[in-house]
Parts: C-alpha cells; sequence; structure tokens
C-alpha cells in the first residue's frame, strides 16, 4: 500500500500540475490553430510540428485529470481494473506516439539537408499527412498488441495507483525496448544529419576556393592590362 502524501504537498503538486496542464493546453493549442489559420504555414515541417502539437495536446487533455485523481488528490474511488489498465495503455500509447513523431521530425531534417532541392520536389503535404497518419496507425498497432497481456491481470477492487505499479512492473521491458530503438533511431540520424552538414560546409569551404582562385586570375590580368 502506499502513503497518503500531506495536505500540502497535495495542493502544492495540484497548482503545479494545473499550471502545466493549462501552460501545455494554450502553447500546443496556439501551434495548431496558427498553423490552421495561414495557409502559407502549412508545410511539409510546420505539419509534422503540428502532429507533435496534436500528440501532447491529446496527452494533457486525456491523461493528465486522471493522473491529478489517483495520484495528485490519491482520490479512494479511483480503483479497479478497468481504470488501471485504461490509464496504462493511454500512457503508453502517447509515449510511443511522441517517440515516434520525434523521429520523423527528426528523419526530414536528415532528409531536407541532404537532398537537398531533390527532396524539396519530393516532399508534399499529402505525403507529410500520409506519413502522420502512418505514425499513429502503426504506434495504436504496437500499443495494442503489448497490452493484450493486461487483460488477464487481475489484482481485484484495488487502487490505480497500485495497478499502474505492478502494470509497469509486468511491461517495463516494453517500455525499455521503445526507448532503446528511440536512442538508437534518434542517434543514428542525428549523426547522419552531422555528417550532410560537415559535407555540405566542405563543399561549399572549397567552391569558396575556387571562386577566391578565379577572381585573383582576374585581378592580376586586369592590374596587368592596367599597368
Amino acid at each position: 500500500m502506499h502513503q497518503a502524501k500531506p495536505l500540502f504537498a497535495k495542493v502544492v503538486m495540484g497548482v503545479l500540475t494545473v499550471i502545466l496542464y493549462a501552460a501545455c493546453l494554450l502553447g500546443n493549442g496556439f501551434v495548431l490553430a496558427v498553423i490552421a489559420r495561414f495557409k502559407s504555414l502549412r508545410t511539409v515541417p510546420n505539419i509534422l510540428v503540428a502532429n507533435l502539437s496534436l500528440v501532447d495536446l491529446f496527452n494533457a487533455a486525456i491523461t493528465v485529470p486522471p493522473y491529478m485523481i489517483y495520484y495528485v488528490f490519491e482520490a479512494s474511488w479511483f480503483k479497479g481494473k478497468a481504470l488501471g489498465i485504461m490509464t496504462s495503455v493511454l500512457n503508453r500509447l502517447f509515449t510511443i506516439l511522441n517517440l515516434a513523431s520525434m523521429i520523423v521530425m527528426l528523419t526530414n531534417t536528415y532528409l531536407a539537408i541532404s537532398f537537398d532541392l531533390k527532396y524539396f520536389v519530393w516532399k508534399t503535404n499529402r505525403k507529410a499527412l500520409l506519413c502522420v497518419f502512418l505514425t499513429w496507425f502503426i504506434s495504436i498497432v504496437l500499443v495494442a498488441i503489448s497490452s493484450i497481456s493486461l487483460f488477464d491481470f487481475n489484482l481485484g477492487d484495488i487502487h490505480v495507483l497500485e495497478y499502474r505499479k505492478e502494470i509497469f512492473k509486468q511491461g517495463r521491458l516494453f517500455v525499455m525496448f521503445f526507448m532503446a530503438i528511440f536512442l538508437i533511431c534518434a542517434a543514428v540520424v542525428c549523426f547522419l544529419t552531422t555528417h550532410e552538414i560537415k559535407k555540405k560546409q566542405k563543399k561549399v569551404f572549397k567552391s569558396f576556393k575556387v571562386f577566391v582562385f578565379y577572381l585573383d586570375i582576374v585581378v592580376f590580368f586586369y592590374s596587368v592590362y592596367d599597368f
């Protein structure tokens, strides 16, 4: 059994959670509203940013209120298998969606730097929306498959917090696996992006040296002619 928090701690945590909750809703809502309002902002990078904002907005709107009930205020009536599984599955889903959306944004940056005009010609808003759809679809399928075993998980009519602790113990390998995949993918994409930036810088520097060389030749002949 978990130890109940003092009233002062509940009030402080509640106030801080509400502030973060409001900031998340307003900030992400503002991003979505601006992109939806101005057609010129509906570019591929901004569509991916809007997707991440949408994930954060849903995450805050759906998971924070139950979190305040079962963890901050420790409501005794918030218990049972259904609520325990529901809150765990939703947290898994939005965690995977956040990680996948960030990987997609990093990959978009790499492709834009690596392929230049070819990528800018190839990419379209429709393809970006398709990528967003696949991100959501694959994440939902993965979480659904990983959560099937939770329906056999039954601890009786205990508090949701206790359910979540036990579910996390059972599913920590799932979380660790996806965190490892995310870190590896992020590291690889960041490395490739850095490598491409260095290659571009070398090309620019080489072109600049050639330009200076020919400029020196022009100046030399001009000075000879003038002499």
